[in-house]
């Protein structure tokens, strides 16, 4: 039988955005923060990560272990278009391409990723509200994730 999470995808998927380089921690206060679950209203470049619906793959005839793949979305507002556009489609090329197998621990918990599926491309969803000059783009996806410890 299989470990169950104690994180949710989004947060092993926003420490992954982090480590890669694509933003930093809400706490460091820089450029481009990554959150998870949770959208602030501030600072106009922000990316965040939440949990969606994701899918059962089935079970196993051995130990009757559960697969299945857990939903996201990486959602990136940028007060510059074109700014928030290439942050999005460095993402979701990330995640398509250099996602694979990666090992992430979080409060002791460790996870393997292995990788990310069923993945959309960059959608431009517009404005922020429709008065704002901040653009959104959103990119959907699934991921197979295992917790090792």
């Amino acid at each position: 039988m299989s470990l169950a999470l104690q994180h949710s995808p989004a947060d092993i998927l926003q420490q992954v955005l982090i480590d890669e380089g694509f933003g930093t921690s809400p706490s460091a206060g820089a450029t481009w923060p990554i959150f998870a679950t949770n959208e602030p209203s501030s600072p106009d470049d922000a990316i965040t990560v939440f949990d969606t619906a994701g899918t059962d793959s089935g079970r196993s005839m051995i130990d009757g272990e559960l697969f299945g793949r857990d939903g996201f979305q990486v959602r990136v507002r940028s007060r510059e278009h074109k700014a928030g556009y290439q942050k999005a489609s460095d993402i979701q090329q990330h995640l398509a391409e250099g996602l694979y197998q990666e090992t992430k621990t979080i409060e002791s918990k460790t996870y393997l990723i292995h990788a990310c599926v069923r993945l959309g491309g960059v959608l431009p969803i517009g404005k922020d509200v429709p008065t704002a000059k901040r653009s959104v783009f959103t990119i959907n996806g699934q991921a197979v994730i295992s917790r090792t410890s």
